[in-house]
């Protein structure tokens, strides 16, 4: 079963993308894991003690995140997604962990120059634009199996005092 190294957004920020996502398409069924960025997935399972210290090469404070435009890949399915601003912390993160996983078979969307930043809506179209910018945190790191999504491991970042 695949894996993935995800960042989660903290509450108040994962309600507004749930927000704008029943906006776009009421009828979609409820997402079966919050949302989130994938920074890393792999199809290999025997890889998960791999992908858990890696984690480690996470920063330890939350990371800002703002998502500002409404995407999708063409698919099939299609999938309608949020793409974040431009920020090189997070893009920062995802080379650590290709670096530390170095050796691990990666899925092709993992690597550079494939690896897209975004924040998953539902599978199915709307056009692309601009939306109501959604400023938020990244609070957590999970290792995740999927599919169905099972955390199993979770970080949770603590803000700078």
């Amino acid at each position: 079963m695949p894996l993935a190294i995800v960042l989660r957004l903290d509450d108040a920020a994962a309600a507004a993308v749930r927000a704008v996502a029943g906006r776009l398409w009421p009828e979609a069924p409820p997402p079966e894991y919050p949302p989130h960025v994938t920074l890393i997935r792999t199809e290999d399972e025997g890889a998960a003690p791999r992908l858990l210290a890696a984690m480690r090469a996470l920063p330890a404070a939350p990371l800002q995140i703002r998502l500002e435009a409404l995407r999708h890949f063409a698919g099939p399915p299609p999938v309608c997604w949020l793409a974040p601003a431009p920020d090189s912390t997070l893009a920062a993160c995802h080379a650590a962990l290709v670096t530390a996983l170095a050796g691990v078979a990666l899925h092709p969307h993992s690597q550079a120059p494939d690896w897209t930043p975004h924040v998953t809506l539902f599978a199915g179209q709307a056009q692309d634009g601009p939306v109501v910018p959604i400023e938020g945190w990244l609070v957590a790191a999970e290792l995740v199996r999927f599919p169905p999504p099972v955390p199993l491991a979770r970080r949770v970042f603590i803000p700078a005092a």
